[in-house]
């Protein structure tokens, strides 16, 4: 079966209509992206390899993905990630960080903290390995160009980092 995307207008308004992955999105249309970061109470952050297959394919990146029809934001984000990792984020208290209007797409970028070191499962087809990555590790990474460039960077999560400890 087909996933399908609520549409929503240039001032995320939703239309009532939806649309197919996959289908161009006409212009002026847009859709609802979801980034997530995961940070454990040490500070690490989980990031994902993207299966060699898809765009991207073998760059490190934090979970995300499309909102599905049906769902709003937060919903998509606890969704997307216990797909991709298996963690569960129910029941946590999400942050919401940001939103960004992109092409077609309105892109919110939420983080959650996890107590421990959750087991991850990774999605065939999606990801292919992880790791908890520090600060620093991240911003190496980055800088090495193995971060997947459509995905903010880590800035946007020191605030909200400092807030918590």
């Amino acid at each position: 079966m087909a996933e399908l995307w609520d549409v929503y207008t240039e001032e995320r308004v939703p239309t009532g209509r939806l649309q197919q992955r996959g289908l161009p999105i006409p212009e002026g249309e847009y859709h609802l992206v979801v980034n997530i970061w995961v940070v454990r109470e040490d500070g690490r952050i989980l990031l994902t390899r993207r299966d060699p297959r898809k765009p991207y394919g073998g760059w490190w990146e934090t979970t995300g993905g499309s909102v599905v029809a049906g769902e709003d934001s937060l919903q998509g984000a606890i969704r997307e990630t216990g797909e991709e990792t298996g963690i569960c984020l129910q029941g946590l208290h999400p942050i919401f960080l940001c939103s960004e209007k992109r092409k077609n797409d309105f892109l919110d970028t939420w983080l959650f903290f996890v107590e421990g070191s959750p087991a991850v499962t990774l999605q065939e087809g999606e990801t292919v390995d992880f790791r908890w990555v520090t600060r620093e590790e991240y911003e190496a990474m980055d800088r090495a160009g193995e971060i997947v460039p459509t995905i903010h960077s880590f800035p946007h999560l020191c605030g909200a980092l400092e807030r918590k400890r």
